[in-house]
């Protein structure tokens, strides 16, 4: 037992993450999902079951059309009793942020938004799960500090 605990020490335990390249960004995301991106436009990733289900749609259409994409998210998570609202997210930057939760055939679905246009980068993250994300490297926030930050 004593040996299990020096090697548990010795080795932490760490989650292992897969590097997303596209045109635009670079990060890491955790290896356990299963990632299909086109590069130019899209990354999904998914999880067992597809659930979780993230969707990342990026590009200069994204920066183009940001105000109908805030209003048409708006209108799809109304019923959900939810709404984009203003955060944070560096200088010349602007960010919205929302989180709903809906009833489907018994089951609860959470989903989760981050849209943001900046300078350098404008994507839509959309995130979908029959659980709540609490891990914090599938929040869609984190995802979005993560590409904010990319060097590309």
């Amino acid at each position: 037992m004593r040996r299990i605990l020096i090697l548990l020490l010795l080795f932490p335990v760490s989650v292992m993450a897969q590097k997303v390249k596209t045109d635009m960004f670079t990060i890491e995301l955790p290896d356990h999902l299963q990632i299909q991106t086109n590069k130019v436009n899209r990354v999904l990733a998914f999880g067992k079951s597809n659930s979780p289900f993230i969707n990342i749609e990026f590009g200069q259409g994204v920066k183009e059309q940001y105000s109908q994409i805030v209003d048409r998210v708006n209108e799809t998570i109304k019923p959900m009793g939810s709404q984009l609202s203003a955060v944070k997210c560096g200088e010349n930057c602007e960010a919205m942020y929302a989180e709903a939760q809906t009833e489907i055939e018994n089951t609860v679905a959470y989903s989760y938004f981050y849209l943001v246009k900046s300078k350098h980068h404008s994507f839509i993250i959309s995130v979908a799960s029959k659980e709540p994300i609490l891990d914090g490297e599938l929040q869609a926030k984190i995802i979005g500090n993560k590409i904010l930050q990319s060097g590309i």
